[in-house]
């Protein structure tokens, strides 16, 4: 049995199939000024927000399929690649850690009903709070590898009800908003090569243990995801170009990024004054404005950190640019070397 708790070696493990993420649009709630918000826990917080960049929040009385729905739809952003429906979908993951319904099966339902995919085979994926795109991403590839799916829409889509906004651990308010974006084992549009997921949890973590010590569990447990992925891809963080973070404080995407053995200057972050912390649609919302603005190039690595108070998952990933027409490679970019 290996040290950090029954994993196989990585000379061990079977290489994960290639996948690419392209087609992403998001759907957001109203943007609402914090100070507009009926949330005492929030209200008392504001100082401290507003020192670390947040100012504002998405608030929307939209259920999570029907915001994951309008997501899909590409109402507040869509790629110029369009809808991703029109490449064809074999599979849905649907992400949510806030169901509406009596059931998360429910809302999956709904969902399917709404963007017209009713036979579609679908799996709800949860459990991992804000960090579950790390495993949403590892379900598309298992269904990809595993099943011979052709294409997978990845969803991830959640709601505040009943709770407070204001977020602890990364000093940020959530919002309420979904992302979407397409699975596929070859690229067939501008997007991301997947070269490696590594997830982790705690369930015996107390979300409301003291910050300092919640902080040094976080800083722990970063550390140790991401040094296991870098370690299956035989890679270092010299590697990777950028880091993308969750819409965090300032203060808290720094701490997270040093944790994860990079500088500070490496944070590739979309300002989250505006948009605040869309629970795990933050990352897909981030990369499609990445590849609007140009802020990446074909061949960038990425580091990706999602992350809650108790899970955390690090994503290795490449931009790739369109595929040339008959191109049996994909693309122009395309030595990688091993992933997974």
């Amino acid at each position: 049995m290996s040290p950090s708790g029954g994993r196989p070696p990585a000379a061990a493990s079977r290489a994960a199939p290639d996948v690419y993420l392209s087609s992403f649009s998001f759907h957001l709630g109203q943007q609402v000024p914090l100070s507009g918000l009926d949330d005492p826990g929030l209200a008392a917080e504001l100082p401290v927000l507003h020192a670390q960049g947040i100012r504002h929040c998405r608030v929307s009385d939209r259920p999570p399929p029907r915001l994951a729905a309008a997501a899909v739809a590409g109402e507040d952003g869509a790629r110029a690649d369009g809808d991703p429906r029109r490449h064809g979908v074999g599979a849905v993951v649907y992400c949510c850690d806030t169901p509406y319904a009596a059931t998360v099966s429910d809302d999956l339902w709904e969902f399917l009903t709404a963007v017209g995919l009713t036979d579609v085979p679908a799996v709800a994926v949860s459990g991992a709070g804000c960090g579950n795109l790390g495993p949403g991403i590892s379900v598309a590839r298992g269904l990809i590898a595993a099943d011979g799916v052709p294409s997978v829409l990845l969803v991830t889509t959640d709601q505040v009800r009943n709770r407070s906004r204001f977020v602890p651990h990364g000093v940020t308010a959530l919002s309420d908003g979904a992302a979407a974006c397409l699975v596929t084992p070859r690229p067939v549009a501008p997007g991301f090569q997947i070269l490696g997921t590594e997830s982790a949890l705690r369930a015996d973590i107390d979300p409301t243990t003291p910050r300092l010590r919640l902080a040094a569990t976080t800083a722990r447990m970063v550390g140790t995801t991401v040094r296991r992925l870098l370690d299956r891809l035989g890679a270092t963080s010299a590697d990777f170009q950028r880091v993308l973070i969750g819409n965090f404080g300032r203060e808290s995407r720094e701490f997270m990024t040093i944790a994860a053995g990079f500088e500070p200057a490496d944070v590739l972050a979309r300002a989250p004054a505006d948009i605040g912390h869309c629970f795990s649609a933050d990352l897909l919302i981030s990369l499609s404005g990445q590849l609007d603005e140009g802020c990446v190039r074909p061949g960038d690595r990425l580091l990706l950190l999602a992350v809650s108070s108790q899970s955390w998952s690090a994503i290795a990933a490449r931009c790739v640019a369109r595929p040339f027409a008959g191109s049996a490679a994909g693309t122009e970019d395309m030595s990688t070397g091993p992933t997974a």
